[in-house]
């Protein structure tokens, strides 16, 4: 069985005495622990009727000369400005994520 922590500090939420709560957790309450079930009602991806496309090379070639022309600049140039934060959005987000992607997976 653990012990339970000596030191008896102030909450960080509320600023009162934690005194009196259990910190430390007994090895019979872990071992009577049972998981809650997994809902069958939630459907796997493939299962769901939802379809699946997964991005080629091409494809994220094609990305990526979009979001160039969406903003304005060769996709090295967009690349580092979105590090220095310079862009912001789901648009610069998922230009400079395929183009990590595709410098990491075919370069």
């Amino acid at each position: 069985m653990t012990q339970k922590s000596k030191k008896h500090g102030k909450s960080v939420l509320s600023g009162r005495s934690i005194r009196s709560t259990n910190i430390g957790t007994s090895i019979g309450a872990l071992k009577e622990h049972k998981p809650a079930p997994i809902s069958t009602a939630i459907k796997p991806i493939h299962n769901a009727g939802m379809p699946i496309h997964i991005l080629t090379k091409d494809d994220i070639k094609k990305e990526i000369a979009e979001g160039e022309r969406r903003f304005g600049m060769p996709a090295d140039d967009f690349y580092k400005a979105w590090q220095d934060g310079k862009f912001h959005g789901f648009q610069a987000m998922k230009l400079g994520c395929l183009y990590e992607l595709y410098k990491d997976e075919y370069e």
